[in-house]
């Protein structure tokens, strides 16, 4: 499913054929498995030298972005996946709620 960006696609997204059947495959032409995925995100996190980050976080880290850009419940759950708007609903809260704290001060 194609989610749209409002940021310009880097020059490695142009290097992914249309054909690929996955974002991300192996050097066999199929995707990795949830757990084979994060041990790479690992390793290459390590080779970066970060000392912390996983897959969740960046995914959070979206979904924060997303509230703060005054994405709505259902912007929220179509991007992100999310079954529930509830799960969206925590963010979008806390965003509002941290927008509304700097505008007291």
């Amino acid at each position: 499913m194609p989610i749209p960006s409002r940021f310009p696609r880097g020059p490695a997204l142009d290097l992914v054929s249309r054909e690929q059947r996955y974002f991300v495959e192996s050097s066999r032409g199929t995707h990795y498995t949830a757990e084979a995925y994060s041990n790479a995100f690992r390793k290459a996190r390590k080779v970066a030298g970060l000392e912390r980050g996983s897959l969740h976080g960046l995914r959070k880290s979206l979904a924060v972005a997303l509230a703060h850009a005054d994405a709505g419940d259902a912007q929220g759950m179509a991007v992100l996946g999310h079954m529930s708007a509830k799960t969206f609903e925590l963010y979008r809260k806390d965003a509002q709620r941290e927008k509304l704290a700097s505008a007291a001060m």
